[in-house]
């Protein structure tokens, strides 16, 4: 199976999925599209050849319109959103997260903020600030920034639409998941790969179960933070 993110709701229903799968001769590979993203995999192949040193802080931005809060009325921005930015970060640091702060802010619809800001801290002693919202126009390009703080460096990464067409309205032009004029994008390599794990009996995803699973319990710390007016939230670690 390969299953759109955020895989579940709730950490108690990703429990259910992982035993599931332990149960099961079958698979399942969260689709988390950014790991199949060029620009991501070539920040990430540089991160881990040493270039900044060792990782010490994780900073993402992650822009969205108002209309996301009709589109996806029932899901918090923390797993619609942010769960993004969280796999990233356990992606970039292959550590867990032990301690989640957060809050909300913005014009709340269904008990849910628009504007959403964390700070993870991790188990290999990194820092991850993590910013979330649905406060753009509706019209306007999604802006998605990683910055990643390391020993000897920063590594930085800037990624928005570069293609738009201005008629009776604005449309900018997603060349880099999903694109329509040019193959493959980051969704064709997560669904190639996906295939290539079918035909194969080395299956080693690019994303497991548990990663995924526990970025679920990093954005339900988010939520419960917020809830409680930023108190920390400790994991497990």
């Amino acid at each position: 199976m390969l299953l759109e993110k955020p895989i579940t709701l709730s950490t108690r229903e990703a429990d259910e999925l992982v035993d599931a799968e332990r149960r099961s001769t079958a698979f399942v590979i969260p689709a988390h599209i950014l790991r199949f993203s060029a620009p991501y995999q070539e920040l990430v192949t540089r991160v881990r050849s040493g270039q900044i040193g060792r990782v010490i802080g994780i900073a993402t931005v992650r822009d969205r319109g108002r209309d996301h809060a009709q589109l996806f009325a029932d899901v918090h921005p923390a797993l619609m959103t942010a769960i993004h930015d969280i796999d990233l970060a356990l992606w970039i640091t292959g550590a867990r997260a032990v301690r989640v702060t957060a809050q909300g802010r913005g014009e709340k619809v269904d008990e849910m903020p628009r504007l959403v800001w964390a700070q993870v801290e991790a188990s290999d002693g990194s820092v991850w600030a993590l910013r979330v919202s649905w406060l753009l126009s509706d019209d306007a390009p999604g802006s998605d920034k990683l910055e990643v703080y390391g020993t000897a460096g920063v590594a930085t990464l800037h990624l928005r639409p570069t293609v738009a067409l201005f008629t009776e309205s604005s449309t900018w032009v997603d060349h880099e998941l999903t694109p329509d004029a040019h193959y493959p994008g980051a969704l064709d390599h997560e669904i190639d790969h996906f295939c290539a794990l079918l035909r194969s009996n080395d299956r080693t995803p690019a994303v497991t179960l548990e990663e995924a699973r526990h970025g679920i319990e990093i954005a339900e710390a988010m939520m419960r933070s917020i809830e409680n007016s930023g108190a920390p939230t400790e994991l497990g670690g």
